[in-house]
């Protein structure tokens, strides 16, 4: 709220002007639909593990240990700032980032004694956030 408060209060200054906006709002309408999409079937799938009590290792879990927080901060925030024509936004994304790395550590710290060794086998194939590619 208040980055959304600050971008409109100083647009002229965060507006991005070497991209026509039309180009923009494409690319950052596309971003958040691909975003909201990661976010809903992450969410459903994980309640779901919950309800069974299992561990997620597959489909966007494969990815990332986070795909919801994943989502948000690498393809729904920017897609507005995109949308908006706002770069002052992306600031959310950069402060969300490091605001769940510090926080995940107590989800982690349950998973761990929950599924004790598939959950370390897990976090050392998949990474918090981001994806690791090989090769």
């Amino acid at each position: 709220a208040v980055t959304i408060a600050l971008g409109y209060l100083s647009r002229p200054l965060f507006k991005m002007w070497l991209v026509p906006f039309s180009i923009l709002l494409i690319v950052g309408i596309s971003l958040i639909a691909v975003g909201l999409a990661i976010n809903v079937t992450s969410a459903r799938r994980m309640m779901q593990a919950f309800a069974e009590k299992k561990l997620l290792t597959d489909g966007t879990f494969g990815f990332s240990r986070n795909p919801m927080y994943a989502s948000f901060i690498f393809f729904t925030i920017p897609g507005l700032a995109l949308a908006l024509n706002n770069g002052l936004f992306l600031t959310t994304s950069v402060v969300l980032y490091f605001a769940v790395r510090m926080t995940v550590r107590k989800e982690e710290a349950y998973l761990e004694a929950v599924f004790g060794r598939e959950y370390t086998e897990y976090c050392r194939r998949v990474s918090l956030l981001m994806p690791r590619f090989k090769g």
